[in-house]
């Protein structure tokens, strides 16, 4: 309940009078601190009691056990409240907040206005779309990065779908991504393509595979060695061509000796 009818000549009432009389200013304020407790938990349904130790409600009520006692039996006694007392609980009803409620939520709900838990209903689910939304367009996003990836991996062995499966479980963020890009590329480079892992195991256990942080460079003899092996290579297909075109032109050759033997009146 938001509010109840607190009508303005309500010190005018007998029971009111009665409570200032017997109490003072402080059974005045006890009584609508009372209603206010009450209150404060009643919803769209007809409860309006709450059930409390004589401890709390002295609490509530700012006295101690004897007095508040007495001010409660007074207001049974003037049938204001019900009190039930159970195993040192203290249950107050108080059936008259059932006539000056507010009737906030009925009226919400007659008029098909929303209430406020329905509004946080709505946000909630709202929320809840927007986030779908985001996750799905994070899975778009990746799954292009994996095929951009999966197509710039030399050696595209093993199964495809497994490879994604694992990109998409590592590969959590931009930051991950680029660190996949950075760590795939010295892994190429530095690696004789010969060696290369097949793609599925790459995309697997790229995390876990050490490689340099630079592109490795070979030493000045490693050079003058692969260089010289380069020339060596050179020679040796040169002349494999040599031999090769030598042996072409004896064949070149022997043809025509053989042609002037099967035709020797073209000599004239």
């Amino acid at each position: 309940m938001k509010w109840f009818k607190h009508h303005s000549d309500a010190s005018s009432d007998e029971f009111i009078s009665d409570l200032e009389d017997r109490f003072g200013l402080l059974g005045y304020a006890r009584w609508w601190k009372l209603l206010e407790v009450i209150a404060a938990q009643m919803d769209e349904t007809d409860k309006c009691s709450l059930e409390y130790s004589w401890k709390k409600w002295g609490k509530f009520l700012k006295t101690n056990q004897n007095i508040l006692k007495t001010f409660l039996k007074h207001c049974e006694n003037n049938s204001k409240i019900i009190l039930t007392e159970v195993e040192g609980k203290v249950k107050i009803e108080i059936p008259k907040l059932l006539e000056i409620r507010d009737n906030h939520t009925k009226n919400k709900q007659a008029t098909n206005k929303p209430l406020a838990s329905d509004l946080a209903l709505e946000v909630e689910v709202e929320v809840d779309k927007d986030k779908d939304k985001e996750v799905d367009i994070k899975h778009k996003v990746k799954d292009v990065w994996f095929d951009e990836d999966w197509a710039s991996y030399p050696r595209k062995a093993g199964s495809k779908s497994k490879a994604k499966k694992c990109y998409l479980k590592s590969v959590t963020s931009l930051e991950k991504r680029d660190e996949f890009c950075r760590k795939t590329k010295l892994y190429i480079t530095n690696t004789d393509p010969v060696y290369l892992k097949h793609g599925e195991t790459w995309f697997r256990n790229w995390e876990d595979h050490a490689v340099a942080e630079t592109v490795i460079h070979k030493s000045k003899e490693d050079q003058k060695f692969d260089d010289k092996f380069a020339g060596i290579n050179k020679f040796m297909a040169r002349a494999i061509q040599e031999e090769a075109d030598e042996q072409n032109n004896i064949c070149k050759g022997d043809r025509v000796s053989d042609s002037k033997q099967l035709n020797p009146s073209s000599e004239g």
